[in-house]
């Protein structure tokens, strides 16, 4: 029989957070494994009672901050020039390399977001089951390895094959940060964290341009390579090293992290447990029919698809509205993320709407075409409609689903519930 550590307290003298510890801590996965372990144990996780905002508490919530945000920033700058770098690359002579059309070129752009729908759902869904601490890295590595591997392509097929391919790797990054961030912190919490990962694609934007320029130009004919080609080239060797580091870094979930100490786990895994994931796991088909049938996964998607399809703004817009449409983004995905009960339906649910989300890039360019100049009043209308329906079927979730619930509220439906149980074990003895 193993035996049983003290149990550790958290906050004041008369709001203490009380919650069992077990020896064995191996086999935790997750939030939810660490509760499974916990009743295999004899020990009524039902019965944690939880106090937010205490010294110890913020502490913790630094720590994690320090650990978690400054990786997944890097990562994501880079994965988005790695997207995105085709453009530069266009401007850089490939384009002419590769003797390119227009067609030829929205072909070999919009195919990479078919790769990218299509692997989004399968991606986390393996996420949900695996370690994100080799998942993500590993992701990432691919990527910048095939970025590598653009030293290769001489031809239509090769861009379209490449972009495609790295539509279906990439697929799965975004949206597992989405997840894995959603199984550190509260609801209340993830606002801010979202706005400071989602920053990082502003940021990418912001030096792409420049460092593409200066690749290009003086890389041009150095090893018997353009300078096109010489873009893909280093930043997928700088995506690869990346890679390897996060490997190092980043972290699993919060029972199985070893920058934690046993207290920090515990206290880490009473901030975030609810009653939905304290039931039973789902599998794969049934994490995505449960998603499926859940109307939020429909609403949710449809905003979504309403604030991307009014973020392909023209740079004429771009000082104001842009701020409102690119500030609404990382507020909606964490209010999104958090109306999902059960890790394995919340990976599938988070992927459906980020990858329709995501197709704005496809249709986006059609908005604003360059006969319209200067005035463009099909983009403005377009944009200007997308807009107000996004703020009416926005409105209409916060009449449908309000807030999400407290934490305070769903752990005290929680006691009730466990003592509805005892209650009826019994009755039945």
């Amino acid at each position: 029989m193993d035996a049983k550590l003290p149990q550790p307290t958290f906050g004041h003298d008369d709001m203490k957070v009380e919650v069992s510890h077990v020896e064995h801590q191996k086999d935790f996965n997750d939030k939810e494994s660490y509760v499974e372990n916990g009743r295999q144990h004899g020990q009524d996780t039902n019965e944690i009672v939880y106090v937010s905002g205490t010294a110890e508490e913020k502490a913790l919530v630094r720590k994690m901050d320090m650990r978690l945000l400054p990786i997944l920033w890097l990562m994501y700058v880079f994965n988005y020039l790695d997207r995105t770098n085709i453009g530069n690359a266009k401007v850089g002579g490939m384009e002419k390399a590769l003797k390119l059309t227009s067609s030829d070129y929205s072909l070999a752009l919009s195919i990479f977001f078919v790769g990218y729908l299509l692997n989004e759902v399968p991606s986390n869904m393996l996420l949900a089951r695996s370690r994100p601490s080799i998942f993500l890295p590993c992701l990432m590595f691919v990527w910048g390895a095939m970025s590598i591997g653009a030293k290769g392509i001489h031809s239509l097929g090769g861009l379209v094959a490449f972009r495609f391919c790295l539509g279906l790797v990439e697929a799965g990054f975004f949206p597992g940060v989405m997840l894995l961030l959603s199984c550190w912190y509260k609801p209340d919490e993830l606002s801010k964290r979202l706005a400071i990962f989602y920053s990082a694609s502003l940021t990418s934007g912001a030096f792409g341009g420049l460092l593409a320029g200066v690749i290009t130009q003086y890389m041009n004919g150095v090893g018997n390579t353009p300078g096109w080609q010489w873009l893909f080239i280093i930043e997928g060797l700088v995506t690869v090293c990346i890679s390897l580091v996060a490997l190092f870094i980043l972290p699993d979930y919060p029972t199985t992290t070893k920058w934690l100490s046993e207290r920090e786990k515990a206290l880490a895994v009473a901030r975030l447990v609810s009653n939905e994931d304290l039931g039973e796991r789902l599998g794969h088909r049934q994490a995505f029919v449960a998603a499926c049938k859940d109307f939020k996964t429909w609403i949710f998607m449809l905003v979504y698809v309403l604030i991307n399809g009014a973020g392909t703004i023209s740079y004429a817009f771009i000082c104001f509205g842009g701020a409102g449409i690119w500030t609404a983004v990382p507020i909606f995905l964490s209010y999104m993320v958090t109306n999902f009960e059960g890790r394995e339906k919340r990976a599938v649910s988070i992927a459906i709407i980020n990858g329709f989300g995501n197709l704005a890039s496809v249709y986006g360019s059609f908005i604003w075409p360059s006969t319209d100049a200067p005035l463009y009043h099909a983009g403005f209308g377009t944009t200007t409609g997308l807009i107000a329906l996004g703020g009416m079927v926005t409105t209409f979730i916060r009449l449908k689903y309000g807030n999400p619930p407290r934490l305070e509220d769903v752990l005290a439906r929680q006691k009730e519930e466990a003592m509805v149980v005892r209650l009826q074990r019994q009755g039945s003895e």
